[in-house]
């Protein structure tokens, strides 16, 4: 379970890093994708990282956990930002 979690969050960096780069690219019109002329997919895909990273990096033994709640905690902020409709 812990081998499937890290290539799940390693698989949605790249894909978090393609929404960047589709966005960008959208956003300055230089390629016309419908589903990337706002940030709401590229907020939605950093929401997934954050909180695969967070299960991922999460020790309780030790004092490691601060990694994975600051990870928790970027995934809640940005999930605020987009009921809040910020994008």
């Amino acid at each position: 379970m812990k081998k499937f979690i890290s290539i799940s969050a390693w698989l949605f960096v790249l894909i978090t890093s393609l929404c960047l780069i589709l966005t960008m690219l959208s956003t300055y019109k230089i390629f016309n994708l419908g589903y990337f002329n706002n940030y709401y997919i590229f907020q939605s895909s950093i929401v997934i990282t954050m909180f695969l990273w967070s299960i991922k990096q999460l020790h309780l033994s030790n004092k490691e956990w601060i990694n994975s709640f600051l990870c928790m905690l970027m995934g809640f902020g940005t999930m605020f930002f987009m009921f809040m409709k910020v994008y």
